[in-house]
């Protein structure tokens, strides 16, 4: 059914390409003793260009594992009558082997550990894959073997991670995944002993089910990102939602690489510095029921629908040929600032070198600063310190200015603008403060006085929380504009394609029941979702296990890895999310506990919040019917 697969599968990187070419599954069943992994069977389920398929099942005896090279051996020779052809010796065979989970089915291998296997993998995502290069094998009579190893879980949408969900998408209730009970999961050896027939029945759906998820998954990916054309097999979703960015934006190739410029190293530098991930913080502690003030309540949870597609959607493409409009702070070492000094003990000498360096310039004194004891430099510093909030300033009376305006540019576009401040919130200070000091340990900590880096939004949240803002380090970058003056979107037109087309197949969906609208659906919202993992990649150092040396390395930037925008789709996301925490608390003002509403946790994209309620209020009715003994018992 899918020819083009296999004639992609076959093309190698200046090299002729595969003779033949191979799809197949792999699954294992095991049961648990002793700690230990037994290995019951394992299932291999294969098919062939010419459209005939295999799917069988080789039990083992305990203790044993089999090679990876017995279980290609028998892949092929199952699709072509128990035997290796003699048309296959000397020749360059291709085997695409996917798993649903590829950690389990690797560790059923006996010379999983063996240099031309393991120096073959990657991990992705902690899943053993190949990625540069296959793993060569050699069958006897010298047939050649490249194996490739897929894992279906990373082409997979977020919602439809388990097999049993992912098989929904094929279709039909007879081509997914069985279901059998808890108890035989645990127990795999007693289903086998108490119904062999359906223990073989269920392990052989697995590898069905995988082989066709594989395929489908494949072809659906490659119409989405080459509008129709097969062209690739891809090893994870995002991937291919990169590959279609890439192909439907050609001048994003020549903008990364004026991004990349010298001219621009300081400013990057900051934006980096201003990359985080979402705001995830737990508010309460203990049993709502408990406690008088969680005990009616309606427990409401609030989701940003589709909250980082959205703020991509909303950021401007940079002007890069303009100038970066950058403020620093600035040092003055004047008589008021020297008085200060000596009554804080700093030794003439000191402040002597330090003056007479700040005359010949900035760098200068940041020299000799080094250079004093680390006590006596922080003093010099704090007391000659100028900040700059030219922008921070600016900014804010924009910010005042767009909420009095309808449809102002602010409304509608994200300013692409990033401060290193000092912050502290002064006289009544929030009780859910809204800038964030990144911790070694804890992640991002929300403090009512600190120093940080923060994106534009967050940092106007954050003065109309009462915040007193002093700029470190501000800039702002030019916005391109089109012939109109109105600001180009970076990915407006792309992600509004992407929208327009998944409406389609979830209208046509809900009209047809077709398996296909579904699993376009369902894919075309995770190109959204995902395509932002890709700008983040490796923004900021971070690294990940080499899985053929076990030492690590740091990630690299993708394709088409922004830092722009990276920071300012994440610092949306906090400052949406911290505005509503911001507003729960103004409506709570001069409220009895009762009657507040109570936050119980805030995670990315939303957030749990209990609502007032009357006493003994339930919506258990609302879902279940509810009989007069519950009721009286309740």
């Amino acid at each position: 059914q899918y020819p083009e697969l296999f004639r992609v599968a076959a093309k190698r990187h200046r090299a002729p390409p595969y003779d033949h070419v191979y799809f197949g599954a792999l699954d294992a069943e095991w049961f648990r003793q002793y700690a230990r992994n037994v290995l019951l069977s394992y299932q291999i389920a294969a098919c062939s260009p010419s459209g005939f398929g295999n799917n069988t099942i080789h039990f083992v005896k305990e203790g044993e594992r089999p090679d990876l090279e017995v279980i290609i051996d028998r892949l092929i020779r199952s699709v072509n009558g128990g035997a290796i052809p003699e048309h296959h010796h000397r020749l360059r065979t291709l085997v695409c082997l996917a798993c649903h989970n590829t950690t389990a089915e690797y560790s059923i291998l006996n010379d999983r550990d063996k240099p031309h296997i393991f120096e073959a993998i990657s991990l992705v995502r902690k899943s053993p894959v190949t990625l540069t290069k296959p793993i060569d094998l050699e069958l006897p009579d010298y047939s050649l073997v490249d194996v490739r190893l897929y894992d279906t879980m990373l082409l997979a949408p977020a919602t439809h991670r388990s097999l049993k969900k992912l098989s929904s998408l094929l279709g039909t209730e007879a081509e997914m995944k069985e279901s059998i009970s808890q108890f035989h999961l645990e127990h795999m050896d007693i289903f086998l002993r108490e119904d062999p027939e359906g223990f073989v029945r269920y392990a052989l759906k697995d590898t069905e089910a995988t082989l066709k998820l594989f395929c489908l998954l494949q072809q659906s990916l490659n119409e989405l990102a080459y509008q129709g054309k097969v062209r690739k097999l891809f090893v994870t979703l995002a991937s291919a939602a990169m590959n279609s960015f890439i192909r439907e934006n050609r001048w994003h190739k020549g903008y990364l690489k004026t991004l990349k410029s010298p001219d621009l190293t300081d400013a990057l530098r900051l934006v980096r510095r201003a990359y985080f991930g979402g705001r995830n913080e737990g508010l309460l502690r203990g049993r709502t029921s408990t406690f008088a003030a969680t005990r009616d309540k309606t427990w409401v949870d609030i989701d940003l629908s589709g909250c980082y597609p959205t703020a991509m959607s909303r950021i401007p493409r940079l002007n890069l040929a303009a100038p970066v409009d950058i403020r620093q702070t600035s040092y003055r070492l004047d008589d008021d600032s020297v008085s200060d000094l000596v009554r804080d003990n700093v030794s003439p000498e000191a402040i002597s070198m330090a003056r007479a360096a700040l005359s010949v310039s900035r760098w200068e004194y940041e020299d000799v600063l080094r250079r004093l004891p680390r006590s006596v430099a922080t003093r010099i510093r704090e007391r000659s310190l100028v900040f700059d909030n030219t922008l921070i300033d600016r900014w804010y009376a924009d910010w005042l200015r767009a909420k009095n305006t309808p449809k102002a540019e602010l409304e509608t576009v994200i300013l692409p603008g990033f401060a290193r401040v000092r912050f502290h919130f002064r006289e009544k200070p929030p009780l859910f403060p809204c800038l964030h000091v990144h911790h070694p340990r804890f992640g991002l900590v929300y403090t009512l006085r600190d120093e940080t880096v923060a994106t534009h939004m967050e940092i106007m949240l954050a003065r109309d929380a009462g915040a007193l803002v002093d700029a470190v380090w501000s800039l702002e970058f030019p916005v391109a504009r089109d012939e109109n003056g109105e600001p180009v979107l970076y990915m407006h037109q792309y992600l509004a394609r992407l929208a327009a087309r998944r409406k389609q197949h979830k209208d046509a969906y809900d009209l047809h029941q077709s398996s296909i609208d579904s699993v376009f659906e369902k894919l075309l919202k995770e190109f959204m979702n995902s395509l932002y993992g890709k700008f983040g990649q490796g923004v900021n150092p971070r690294n990940v296990c080499d899985a053929t040396t076990f030492a690590m390395n740091r990630l690299e930037p993708s394709r088409i890895t922004d830092p722009v925008v990276a920071a300012l789709t994440t610092g949306t996301a906090r400052a949406v999310l911290s505005s509503i925490l911001l507003g729960i608390e103004q409506f709570n003002s001069e409220k009895t506990p009762e009657g507040q509403i109570a936050v119980a946790s805030c995670t990315t994209d939303g957030c749990l919040v209990g609502l007032p309620s009357r006493e003994g209020y339930s919506v258990l009715e609302k879902y279940y019917r509810v009989s007069e003994v519950s009721r009286g018992a309740a």
